[in-house]
């Protein structure tokens, strides 16, 4: 009975295939017969529209072809903007780095300016004779 049944399944898919692959056929016939069909009254336009066809199906082929590429092009595309990205942000922390850096040298150069004063003073008060 098992067997009965999976033999069942085995030629229901197959029927489905079958079936399927009669209505792929027709639709490709039935195309190629509406072509035939319309270019019978003036062959000019059986040429046209078998021409426009096969350029239209050549397009479609080279834009398949082309999507890789072009979605690559658009990876790399990113991949130097977020580059560029990076770059302009490490300019900035290089420019912040400068900036901290001169603004301590100033602070420095302002506190041994301040110390150096008040030796001075000190020093003048000694020679003064004020401090002893």
């Amino acid at each position: 009975m098992a067997a009965e049944e999976s033999d069942e399944e085995t030629s229901s898919s197959s029927k489905r295939e079958q079936t399927q692959a009669r209505a792929a056929t027709h639709k490709v016939s039935q195309r190629e017969g509406n072509i035939t069909q319309l270019g019978v009254a003036n062959p000019d336009t059986e040429t046209i529209i078998k021409t426009t066809s096969e350029e239209f199906f050549q397009r479609e082929l080279a834009a398949r072809v082309e999507e890789p590429e072009r979605e690559l092009a658009i990876k790399e595309a990113k991949r130097a903007d977020d580059h560029a990205i990076q770059d302009s942000k490490i300019k900035m922390m290089e420019m912040q780095i400068m900036n901290l850096s001169t603004g301590a040298r100033n602070k420095e150069r302002t506190e041994l300016e301040a110390e150096a004063t008040l030796r001075a003073n000190k020093f003048s008060r000694i020679t003064q004779g004020e401090i002893s």
